[in-house]
Order: structure tokens, then sequence, then C-alpha cells
């Protein structure tokens, strides 16, 4: 069974301190936080781009742009606090943003993913 299934690696320097940093991430958790951030961007762009274009523009007062403001900083901070927990390999951290993805987020499988990450960072620090 090992040889159809084996661990994530990651490039972490067997020096006198480990280097926790982006960089010696593995591929799979690299890609993950690339895509959170393109998500993050992209959806940015596109409520931008919705505000600006859109078709109806009486519809857009101070409060709907404060209110979209608030919820693209906190998109932004989400996803800041996660590419710090995972590259820091934050086992705390990685544990609250499992919590998070089940309680308020209602996603499963990214609290599978959430679990593995923290799996795999607890097993380097290990």
């Amino acid at each position: 069974m090992e040889s159809v299934y084996s661990s994530p690696t990651s490039d972490i320097q067997e020096t006198e301190t480990k280097e926790l940093t982006f960089k010696t991430l593995g591929f799979w958790r690299k890609l993950y936080l690339v895509l959170n951030w393109l998500t993050v961007i992209l959806a940015g762009v596109g409520v931008v781009f919705s505000v600006l274009l859109g078709g109806d523009q009486a519809g857009i007062n101070l409060t709907s742009l404060v209110s979209i403001g608030v919820v693209l900083v906190l998109f932004v901070a989400y996803t800041y606090w996660l590419h710090v927990a995972v590259s820091r390999r934050q086992k705390g951290a990685l544990t609250a943003l499992t919590i998070i993805q089940i309680i308020p987020f209602m996603n499963p499988i990214s609290a599978l993913i959430m679990y593995a990450i923290r799996s795999t960072s607890v097993k380097e620090l290990g």
C-alpha cells in the first residue's frame, strides 16, 4: 500500500533551525495558497468591474460600496491569515482554520484539505 500512497513532502532545509517559508512548502500546499490568492483577486476584480460597468447605476449607493469594501477586506485578511499559517506551519492557526471551514463556512472538502495541510505540517515540525 505504501507504493500507492506516499505522504506529501516538503523542501525544509535540514540545518540547525528549520526554514519555514513559502519556498519550502511542497507543491500541493503552494498550489492551494496560489489558488486562494487568485480567487480573492478575481473576486475583487469582478466586483470592481461590476460596480464600475454595471448597467444600473442608480442601485449603487455609499452603503453598498462600503459593504462590498468590507467583504473584500475580510476576504483578503482571511487569505493572508491562511497564507501565514500554512507557510509558517502554525499548528494552532491551522486547527482554527480547519474548524472555521466546518462551522461558519460549512465547507467539508476545504476542511479536509486544511486537515491534511495541518497533518503534514505537524509531521514536518516533528
